[in-house]
């Protein structure tokens, strides 16, 4: 990811093809996220919190954080009971990653509680998780299912995909193992729909490894389209909205409803259903919840969606970005667009977008005035042999789409802001409109003033 802060001016001059992706849960060189590269982690604005919740820990483990925005103070407390309770202050210094271990033995949940935004990752000796902060409304799969509170007397409803309904009371610090009914296979189990009055946590591990944590997420963690960063032997779906379409790309495309007049609705889908390799594409029409266990190592983890636009974080150079999936950006859900003309030319007087599986020209300049918004959508080739593209509010470029310029021709940023969403399968690609391309077939991508590149 790469926001490029007020008054730098930036340049990505063109050689023969620029591909820009966002690597689902992974650094730039296809690494994952892990205790050895923590310190790389991107910044992701749905997991950022001041509260959070962790009820699933071992003795010893240990939290990285993170405070991206401002020096911000960390309280711990550890223990639910007058004697195991016990907390400890931690300074945490901006844009620096610190590691915080706990070595005293709890039999409750922890609570993290900042003064200042944070992102907090969770270790021990066999797990690793990126931990969302605590929420009032969460969901997903029941299996051993554990919940914790971060205050006292907070009261929580557990709704079942099944239909099973409980209530109960936590104290701060205190945890539950809901008594439903479950199922022995991975994340076979029924979705659960959690709501309380007070922000709590919810984790949920296999009963035969216990090595498989994965988190229970709230709505600003959910999404509407993901892809498997690996082949996957199972995805485990949870619809918190009725009747949510979910369609399931591939050689033999797979589409099913979920929540079938009701919630929380939840749909299990095997490689005996459809294949799922590296970079299988799935989207609904609602925001929903996904599970995937890998093909290669069988562990279950949480799928982080494919669009993003993650937090603003001030970086020197383009090529030192690192480029992520975050959560959907969502602007482009929600604003109503029309459909471009062919060719296009001018400035834009209404949101635009440029449709899947279709070539438009620029016959001349094409400007993005501030307040509209433009969308190339995936499949969709735009030409500008003779017109330079030029961004004063806001343009997104979905994984897929490719733009191709003329000599001495560039897309230009003086302010507003671009965001790319391309994939490690489906990149985005900028070239020339040459037939052969060369060194300057095309100018670039240039950026200054008040712009934003996220990339």
């Amino acid at each position: 990811m790469k926001t490029l802060p007020q008054t730098m001016h930036q340049t990505i001059k063109a050689g023969l093809t620029l591909l820009l992706c966002l690597l689902p849960i992974l650094l730039g060189a296809g690494e994952e996220i892990t205790t050895k590269n923590v310190t790389k982690a991107p910044v992701v604005s749905s997991f950022l919190g001041k509260e959070f919740v962790v009820p699933i820990v071992r003795t010893p483990h240990r939290y990285y954080v993170l405070s991206p925005n401002a020096d911000a103070q960390l309280t711990l407390y550890t223990g639910s009971t007058a004697t195991d309770r016990s907390s400890q202050k931690i300074k945490l210094l901006k844009n620096k990653m610190q590691q915080v271990d706990v070595t005293q033995a709890s039999t409750g949940a922890d609570r993290l509680i900042a003064d200042a935004d944070i992102s907090v990752y969770y270790a021990d000796n066999e797990r690793f998780l990126a931990i969302p902060p605590a929420a009032t409304d969460i969901w997903g799969v029941h299996q051993q299912s554990v919940i914790g509170a971060l205050r006292d007397n907070t009261q929580v409803q557990i709704q079942s995909s099944n239909g099973e309904l409980l209530n109960v009371q936590l104290n701060a610090g205190e945890k539950t193992i809901p008594a439903l009914s479950s199922s022995s296979l991975q994340d076979q189990g029924s979705a659960l729909a959690i709501h309380a009055d007070q922000p709590i946590g919810a984790m949920t591990q296999t009963s035969d490894t216990g090595k498989d944590v994965v988190a229970f997420w709230s709505p600003a963690q959910l999404a509407q389209n993901y892809q498997l960063p690996v082949a996957a032997r199972y995805l485990a779906i949870v619809c918190p909205q009725m009747n949510t379409q979910i369609n399931i790309a591939g050689a033999d495309p797979l589409q099913q409803t979920c929540g079938d007049g009701h919630t929380p609705g939840k749909n299990y889908i095997t490689t005996t259903n459809i294949d799922l390799p590296q970079g299988t594409q799935i989207t609904a029409d609602k925001p929903i919840y996904v599970i995937y266990q890998t093909q290669a190592e069988s562990l279950r983890k949480n799928l982080q969606a494919v669009s993003a636009s993650p937090s603003p974080t001030p970086a020197t150079s383009l090529s030192s970005a690192r480029m992520v999936a975050a959560e959907p950006f969502a602007p482009a859900a929600l604003i109503t667009y029309a459909d471009a003309a062919n060719p296009t030319s001018g400035t834009l007087t209404q949101n635009t977008q440029w449709l899947s599986g279709t070539t438009y020209t620029l016959s001349t300049d094409v400007t993005i005035p501030a307040g509209i918004s433009a969308v190339v959508r995936s499949g969709a080739t735009l030409l500008a042999p003779n017109a330079n593209l030029i961004v004063q509010g806001e343009l997104i470029i979905e994984a897929g789409a490719i733009l191709k310029f003329g000599a001495n021709k560039q897309l230009t940023v003086p302010s507003g802001q671009l965001i790319v969403q391309g994939t490690a399968i489906a990149p985005v690609e900028f070239t020339a409109t040459a037939a052969v391309p060369t060194q300057n077939s095309w100018s670039g991508i240039y950026a200054s003033g008040t712009a934003q590149l996220t990339i």
